[in-house]
């Protein structure tokens, strides 16, 4: 097996893959929160809708699941920040000790993956 750093084209993918959920994610919790006002929904929609075809493209460069690992985990941690940066949410000990096993799984999972086939 070859191993190497994920970078490049995947690294990009996966990235704007995250900004596009913590933004869709973000249109759909500000449409739980005002009044239900429709265009928030439409514009998390449309940007979940841009996510499937970059995840669909990040599948030319890795396998499904650790393409799906890293972008969750960096999910996670984006999504976490909105929420307690934006939407004042707190976070216990134990949420910050989850996300950092989360970090270090991905990490391991995904840092170094094996050729695609």
């Amino acid at each position: 097996m070859i191993y190497k750093m994920i970078s490049g084209p995947l690294a990009g993918i996966l990235i704007g893959i995250t900004v596009l959920e913590i933004f869709a994610q973000t249109f759909v919790r500000t449409y739980y929160e005002d009044n239900k006002k429709v265009y928030w929904f439409f514009l998390a929609w449309f940007l979940y809708g841009l996510l499937i075809y970059l995840l669909y493209k990040a599948y030319d460069y890795a396998n499904f699941a650790i393409a799906n690992a890293i972008w969750s985990a960096l999910s996670i941690i984006g999504t976490t920040l909105v929420g307690v940066l934006y939407f004042k949410e707190s976070i216990s000990t134990m949420e910050i000790v989850g996300i950092g096993l989360i970090v270090i799984g991905t990490f391991i999972t995904g840092a170094y993956e094996t050729e695609k086939v």
